[in-house]
């Protein structure tokens, strides 16, 4: 089956995110497919706290981390890449607003943990999904 628009969640953190950004190369380049990585900056409850000039700094500061993890990640690849920068205060959040626009999301296990937990990214009857997911297993060597 071959897949237009792929959308890639990545963990930050994860050193598995090369290899599912790998997986999603290897998927895309027999069809041309366009892959976009969430770029889906994480904010706890505990920002809302903050005051607002405080928080722009702390997202100032979140987005050059995310944008030179990124740009480390994308690098030395054979293959065009799009970015999406989200911010949110539920960590898989974003990927479920702007997924309807994919073909396929690809996403770590964990990630998808996270999601599952909360009954929101399954493929069942009640799915919040209008598409196909692929969740890879990333050992846990690589978080």
């Amino acid at each position: 089956m071959s897949y237009n628009n792929i959308l890639l969640a990545l963990d930050i953190c994860s050193k598995g995110s090369k290899a599912l950004l790998d997986l999603a190369i290897s998927i895309a380049k027999p069809y041309g497919s366009r892959i976009s990585i969430v770029v889906e900056i994480y904010e706890p409850e505990l920002f809302i706290l903050c005051d607002s000039s405080t928080l722009e700094a702390y997202k100032k500061i979140f987005l050059s981390e995310a944008c030179l993890f990124y740009k480390n990640l994308t690098k030395n690849i054979d293959y065009p890449t799009s970015f999406i920068y989200t911010y949110s205060i539920v960590y898989y959040e974003s990927v479920l607003k702007i997924q309807s626009d994919f073909d396929l999301v690809i996403c770590s296990d964990y990630y998808y943990d996270l999601g599952r937990k909360s009954e929101l990214l399954t493929n069942g009857k009640d799915s919040m999904l209008d598409n196909d997911i692929l969740i890879s297993h990333i050992p846990n060597s690589l978080y």
